[in-house]
């Protein structure tokens, strides 16, 4: 295989929190990289880049761990150090660290370490790595298809070409996979493949193709990192949609970038993405977190807690009431909890119904059944913390914890700093005007390898947007 310079190993660590972790960011590959950084110092004879050991973090969105909750993370690394790696892992849980969210011995525990390839526990004597055969398979799927997907599930921190910077564009973000300039032509998927990683972080240098970003959604995620200074990088997560057959060379190129990833920072696990249409074709052992947002938000405690809390309006179609819910126990709530993680939880139809509103326009309300409200309930409830630290600070509408009495704080503060003018911005029939295409296509980005993000896309499509809407429409 032309791309692949030295074989490349690939696992998934399984460790234990043996404290409860809290204040996690969105995205955890800083944290983790400096963890190894500081334990694979005594067992390398340079430093962690160097080497080209990689972070490959799947439980992006969850900010805090319980005790004795499971975390997962895939790592990459040349073969030609798995003597090294091997003692490093063996030692894990012995190894000294001071600092960090993740600290071997005090949070977290390494229980077990499996190789992507075979699927089996790691051992020393195990000779498996990344080659042409085992990606054959998916580069003959992509080579024959004429339109497929990439999905950016880590944030994508790629450096504009020459000529195409801008003041506060200078990285490929969604103005850059989007927007079309006039007069020429930035090749935006041709940009990508060029700087898909090799050994060491090395790009895989240009490679000529055709195709096009047809459509998709992109956001740009901020990543905080840092102990005693916090700093800040970000890159773009989501999904773009690909139109055109590419070549040999090209699928070549693009299939080896899910497990290699693409542009800067590969030590804080940067830049991987994920070709879903190639997931029939896949040899290698896909990586899962240790415990989904799903489950957390489908428990039985945290159903109980929500069903708890949940308003007591009117039934919908199926007439069952709050009190019929709440009566129905345990057995109910595990039920729905079970049929929601293994996919068979069907949702109802809304009850609807209108009235007229003194300017002339309608007011359109549609229920829900009782149980549908509770499950988006107990989502709402575990997604909303995740959501909240990606919105900006200067946003106060709709937020636990900020009102209009901080919000006009906030502007005198800012009249006082000197600035002169503000922008109030609202949608119009918010609810009634979201793309479910793309909430999802961002969403699989923002929360990767997790099957909460179909249930949501299920549950809107089903329903609609919200469970009770404002539609403002002439008779």
């Amino acid at each position: 295989m032309s791309c692949v310079v030295t074989p490349l190993i690939l696992l998934e660590l399984h460790f234990k929190t043996l404290l409860p972790i809290n204040k996690l960011p969105h995205f955890h590959g800083p944290q983790w990289s400096a963890l190894f950084r500081d334990i694979l110092k005594p067992y390398l004879p340079i430093d962690m880049p160097k080497v080209g050991f990689w972070v490959h973090p799947v439980e992006t969105g969850i900010l805090s761990y319980e005790k004795d909750e499971p975390i997962y993370l895939g790592v990459t690394f040349p073969a030609s150090y798995k003597a090294e790696i091997f003692r490093m892992l063996a030692d894990f849980n012995d190894s000294k660290v001071e600092k960090g969210h993740f600290q071997p011995g005090r949070t977290i525990f390494l229980e077990g370490v499996v190789c992507r390839i075979t699927g089996d526990r790691w051992k020393h004597g195990n000779n498996a790595f990344l080659s042409e055969d085992l990606l054959r398979d998916e580069i003959e799927m992509l080579s024959g298809l004429s339109e497929f997907s990439i999905c950016f599930h880590a944030p994508l921190r790629l450096p504009r070409p020459e000529g195409h910077k801008e003041e506060g564009h200078h990285f490929c973000d969604e103005d850059f996979f989007f927007v079309e300039k006039s007069g020429e032509r930035t090749a935006p998927i041709q940009h990508l493949i060029s700087r898909i990683r090799l050994q060491g972080g090395m790009p895989a240098g240009t490679q000529e193709t055709d195709l096009k970003v047809s459509g998709g959604a992109l956001m740009w995620l901020d990543i905080s990192y840092g102990q005693d200074v916090m700093k800040t990088i970000g890159g773009v997560v989501g999904r773009i949609r690909v139109s055109g057959k590419p070549s040999l060379g090209v699928a070549e190129r693009l299939v080896l970038g899910q497990y290699t990833g693409a542009g800067k920072n590969p030590v804080f696990g940067l830049g991987f993405y994920h070709i879903r249409e190639l997931d029939g074709a896949k040899k290698i052992r896909p990586l899962v977190r240790g415990k989904t947002l799903l489950e957390r938000g489908m428990s039985f405690v945290a159903l109980k807690s929500s069903l708890d809390r949940l308003p007591n309006s009117s039934p919908g179609p199926d007439m069952l009431t709050l009190e019929d819910i709440k009566k129905g126990g345990k057995d109910l709530l595990e039920s729905i909890s079970r049929n929601v993680i293994e996919g068979k939880y069907v949702y109802g139809g809304l009850k609807k119904y209108r009235y007229r509103k003194d300017d002339g326009n309608y007011r359109e309300i549609c229920v829900s059944n009782t149980a549908d409200r509770l499950v988006q309930r107990a989502i709402a409830d575990h997604l909303l913390p995740v959501v909240d630290r990606l919105l900006s600070t200067s946003s106060y509408a709709y937020r636990r914890g900020l009102n209009r009495k901080g919000a006009a704080s906030a502007l005198r503060q800012a009249l006082q700093e000197g600035y002169a003018f503000g922008l109030k911005a609202d949608i119009s029939a918010f609810f009634d005007s979201v793309n479910i295409e793309i909430l999802g296509e961002i969403l699989e980005g923002l929360l990767p390898f997790e099957p909460l993000v179909e249930r949501i896309k299920r549950c809107a499509g089903a329903q609609g947007t919200g469970s009770e809407t404002e539609n403002r429409r002439k008779p």
